[in-house]
């Protein structure tokens, strides 16, 4: 299964579907071990689509997942934790900024998190090397796309 299904499939489980309001998307995945155990994490976020950008919101929810199992490993619905404006766009992207270029290193984000994910399905573990170099390729990518301060819980 390539991460984009993994993505659908998450984004239809039980806990999103109750508890994230609609307009609020997943985001880019994010790959770490917890105890042990590899997680696939979302800043979950609302995106939304103006002209010829896209407006980008501050995280409401951070969410993981223990991989393969699909079952969740913690779930914080983050407007809680701290006074965040979620009614004014935190930054925004120009779309043909995301088409020129940059939706290549966003594929191949997915492919490598794909790669990692099958892995662990196959060999029950991930080395460390493999999830940094993950990690570091998802900062670099959300620092040229200007998505930093959506994602600068990962850094």
């Amino acid at each position: 299964m390539d991460t984009l299904e993994i993505l659908q499939k998450l984004a239809n489980s039980d806990i999103v579907q109750a508890e994230i309001p609609l307009g609020v998307q997943l985001g880019l995945p994010w790959l770490e071990k917890q105890n042990g155990k590899l997680c696939i994490c979302f800043m979950a976020h609302k995106e939304e689509l103006k002209d010829d950008s896209i407006l980008y919101y501050s995280p409401q929810f951070e969410i993981a997942w223990v991989w393969p199992f699909e079952h969740l490993a913690s779930f914080r619905r983050l407007t809680l934790d701290r006074t965040i404006n979620v009614e004014k766009p935190l930054c925004s992207l120009q779309v043909n900024r995301l088409l020129s270029g940059r939706k290549y290193r966003m594929d191949e984000l997915y492919r490598e998190c794909t790669k990692i994910l099958n892995l662990m399905e196959e060999n029950g573990t991930v080395t460390d090397a493999w999830i940094l170099s993950y990690q570091n390729m998802y900062k670099k990518l959300t620092n040229a796309l200007g998505l930093s301060e959506i994602y600068r819980g990962r850094e």
